[in-house]
C-alpha cells in the first residue's frame, strides 16, 4: 500500500529527477522560443522541425509541467528555473 500512495503523490511519475532534467531538450527549447513570442511555425523554421513536431512537445511541456496553456508553462518553467 504504501507504494501505491508513493506513485500516486508523484504526479508525473518521476522518482528523484532534477528540475532541470523533467523536460526534454526539445521541449525545452521549443518552450524557451514560445517564451520569445515565436509561434510554433516560427519555433519549427528556427528548429528545422515540422509545426507538428513542435506542437508535440509544447504539448509534452505543458503535461509535464501540469500546465493548461503555453504561456503557463512558460510561467512555471520560469518560476521553477528549468529553462535554459
Amino acid at each position: 500500500m504504501p507504494y501505491i500512495q508513493y506513485i500516486s503523490s508523484n504526479k508525473i511519475g518521476l522518482k528523484n529527477v532534477s528540475q532541470k532534467s523533467r523536460l526534454t531538450k526539445r521541449q525545452n527549447q521549443c518552450l524557451r522560443l514560445a517564451a520569445t513570442g515565436l509561434t510554433a511555425r516560427g519555433i519549427a523554421l528556427r528548429l528545422g522541425i515540422t509545426e507538428r513536431m513542435v506542437h508535440t512537445h509544447l504539448h509534452g511541456a505543458r503535461v509535464r509541467l501540469e500546465a493548461h496553456s503555453t504561456a503557463e508553462a512558460v510561467y512555471n518553467a520560469l518560476k521553477q528555473d528549468i529553462l535554459d
